[in-house]
């Protein structure tokens, strides 16, 4: 029972350091987003390259960058190591399909009179 209780805490560790690399990645990428605010629309272009979409309201042009992939992780079969497909009758628990996650995150910056003056970021992955 102890082990069972150890072993609980240690994933519970490494979980918690997990989100907590996660958070340290999203914060250096928002504060690499943000040093263009203040900047030249031209210069947001160049380091960024051609968004993705653009719209023009009343004098402010709003520029999106999507960055979106996904991720596939793999099936799995759940049965006896020594009993796979093609070796038996198929009695286990069976095959599971892969499963595909899409994941990405939309940073659209605010231009105003060829300066940019803001930005927001959505998705699953800001």
């Amino acid at each position: 029972m102890r082990r069972v209780a150890c072993l609980i805490l240690l994933v519970l560790l490494c979980l918690v350091s997990l989100c907590a690399c996660a958070d340290q990645a999203l914060e250096q990428r928002r504060a690499y987003l943000a040093s263009f605010v203040g900047q030249s629309e031209d210069a947001l272009v160049r380091s960024l390259g051609v968004p993705t979409r653009s719209v023009s309201v009343k004098g402010e042009t709003f520029l999106a960058y999507d960055d979106r992939h996904l991720e596939v992780l793999p099936g799995f079969y759940g049965g006896p190591p020594w009993w796979g497909p093609g070796w038996g009758p198929g009695w286990g628990w069976g095959w599971g399909p892969p499963i595909v996650i899409a994941r990405g995150c939309e940073t659209t910056y605010e231009v105003d009179s060829g300066k940019v003056i803001g930005f927001s970021m959505r998705g699953p992955d800001c």
